[in-house]
């Protein structure tokens, strides 16, 4: 009932070149807000408590518990805080894990068109420091959107201007505004073992796509079975995860100096022989188990690292 719909190829274009790719399986498009009561719903039928009207202001941690002050006046105290509470966590920056972060404001809206309801659009020259999509519901709306930090909603507009010559045209009602954390290489995701962070508190986001959702889930059941099991979560999520989120990071590093030309380039060397076949063969969420494979099959690849700062 989450699911809007199922996507199973993506085209990507540059300032001249586009290039066309069929999906591993499928990529499920979700009713967020829907999603997320799901999950609420889930936890309480195996549960959990759910306090509504508690938000959360202030964290006192005591030698034997850690004590909870809410919005409404109330105190709780608890053995151990997860802070599962979104980029801007309360629990993160209470705690001192928030340290220096760095975030991208996506805007989406929706458009009426004609769509193939099995196809993404990625625009990779159309939202600087990340990408533009168009993303369709069904055959007759999509929602179009960017990722950027700074002017977005200029970029938007910018955008939606663009795809006007597709006849894809703004329809009201369905806008929608966040801030996206970007994965932080050395970010603190626990302290004392009894304050943890998981999913996007804890910066474990995608930083070629924004995405958080897959990453965010990882780690909420690794986070589980380290505090039953009494293991170092920082050591454990990092093994499933740590490599993968860091090839992604090193990906948008040098995405973030390309010209139009090196995206165009890119394209053109991805969309043929065995560099296409690898991009559709393997999960993109896991760029670790393809990235070497795909340097080896087009070593023009490297090019791109060269101007890799750190």
């Amino acid at each position: 009932e989450c699911i809007v719909n199922r996507i199973k190829k993506f085209k990507v274009f540059g300032e001249e070149e586009s290039a066309s790719f069929t999906v591993k399986g499928e990529n499920v498009i979700l009713d967020r807000k829907k999603f997320d009561q799901y999950l609420v719903n889930e936890a309480v039928n195996n549960g959990a408590k759910l306090f509504r009207g508690h938000r959360l202001e202030r964290i006192l941690l005591k030698k034997s518990k850690i004590g909870l002050k809410f919005s409404n006046g109330t105190s709780k105290a608890t053995d151990i805080l997860i802070g599962a509470d979104g980029p801007t966590s309360v629990v993160a920056k209470q705690s001192g894990l928030f340290g220096g972060r760095d975030f991208l404001v996506g805007m989406q809206c929706l458009v009426k068109g004609r769509f193939d309801r099995s196809v993404i659009e990625v625009y990779m020259t159309k939202s600087p420091g990340m990408f533009a999509w168009v993303v369709p519901e069904n055959e007759e709306v999509a929602r179009v959107g960017v990722a950027t930090d700074h002017k977005t909603r200029s970029f938007l507009n910018d955008f939606l201007l663009f795809l006007e010559a597709k006849d894809y045209r703004y329809c009201s009602g369905g806008d929608q505004s966040g801030v996206i954390p970007k994965y932080k290489l050395g970010v603190k995701t626990s302290f004392q073992d009894r304050v943890f962070l998981v999913g996007d508190s804890a910066t474990q986001t995608k930083n070629t796509t924004a995405g958080g959702i897959i990453p965010g889930i990882i780690c909420a059941r690794v986070l589980a079975d380290c505090i039953k099991n009494n293991k170092d979560y920082q050591m454990e999520w990092k093994k499933v995860l740590g490599k993968d989120l860091y090839y992604h990071y090193l990906i948008r590093k040098s995405l973030d100096t390309f010209s139009s030309k090196d995206h165009d380039d890119l394209i053109r060397i991805l969309k043929s022989g065995r560099s296409k076949s690898l991009i559709e063969e393997f999960d993109r969420e896991f760029p670790s188990r393809f990235v070497k494979k795909l340097l080896l099959s087009k070593p023009s690849l490297l090019k791109f690292s060269k101007n890799l700062r750190f």
